[in-house]
This record gives structure tokens, sequence and C-alpha cells, in this order.
């Protein structure tokens, strides 16, 4: 009766084996898949960071020509009422073009800000995508252990029976 009992647990050996194998080729296939979605994710945040950064710089030029703009309007109301060389009036279109310049800074400061943000956000996720292929292939690695162990345990029951 065992005799007939062998090849069953051959037979279990070989296919808890082959479960072991499709599991770990899983286990390696979703690590490589999570690394390139990393990948890609990490090259359309950059991408982004880049475009902020030159949306920046179309709004630091439209804040010095809103600026040139007030002052010109302020200097000729000033030169129309007689005071452009009053020290007031020197002083007030003086202030409109530091706002100016002020503004046009900060908007060139934001957008480096938002593309430096957005490089450490790809780089967090560029190594997010590598932990996740190292997992995958330590899991694989788990797998091929499990199918020894599974190779020699069915041996040893099928030799056991045969006694």
């Amino acid at each position: 009766m065992a005799a007939a009992a062998i090849p069953l647990v051959i037979g279990g050996t070989l296919l808890s084996a082959k479960g072991s194998y499709d599991e770990g080729k899983a286990r390696y296939t979703e690590g490589v898949a999570r690394k390139e979605m990393a990948d890609l994710e990490s090259l359309q945040l950059e991408k982004s960071g880049k475009a902020d950064v030159a949306k920046s710089h179309k709004v630091a030029s439209e804040e010095r020509r809103k600026a040139r703009l007030l002052q010109s309007a302020a200097t000729a109301k000033l030169a129309a009422s007689g005071s452009a060389s009053d020290p007031t009036a020197i002083k007030i279109t003086s202030d409109i073009e530091k706002a100016g310049k002020y503004n046009s800074l900060m908007a060139l400061w934001s957008g480096k800000e938002s593309e430096a943000s957005k490089k450490l956000q790809a780089a967090m996720t560029r190594h997010g995508g590598g932990l996740s292929l190292d997992a995958g292939r330590r899991g694989a690695r788990a797998a091929k252990t499990d199918i020894l162990s599974t190779m020699f345990s069915g041996t040893g029951s099928a030799f056991g029976m045969m006694k």
C-alpha cells in the first residue's frame, strides 16, 4: 500500500515545487514592474519641475513688465502735475521699481523651490522603486529555497515509504 502512495508523494512534491517557482517568478516580476513605474513617475516629476521653472520665468517677466508700466504711468502723471522732480515722487517711482523687482525674484525663487521639491520627490520615488525590485529579488530567492526544501522533503517521504 505504501508503494502505491509513492507516485502521489512525488506528484505532490513536484506540484508544490512548481507553485513555489511560480510564486518566486511573480514576486520578481512585480518588483521589476514597480521599479519601472517608479522610474516613469520620477521622470514625470522632474519634467514637471522644469516646467515650473519655465513658468516662473514667464511670471517674473510679467511682473517686471507690470512694474515698468506702472512706473511709467506714475512718472507721466507726476510730470503732468509738475511734481516729477519732487523727492516724494522720486521715492514712489523708485518703490514701484523695487516692488516689481521683488515680485519678479519671488516668482523665480518659487519656480526653483518647486523644481527642487519635485527633484527630491523623484529621487525618493526612484529609491522606492529600487527597494521594490530588491524585495522582488529576495522573494524569488526565498522561493528557490522553498523549492529545494520541498524537493528534499518529498524525496525523504518517498524513500521512507519504500522501507
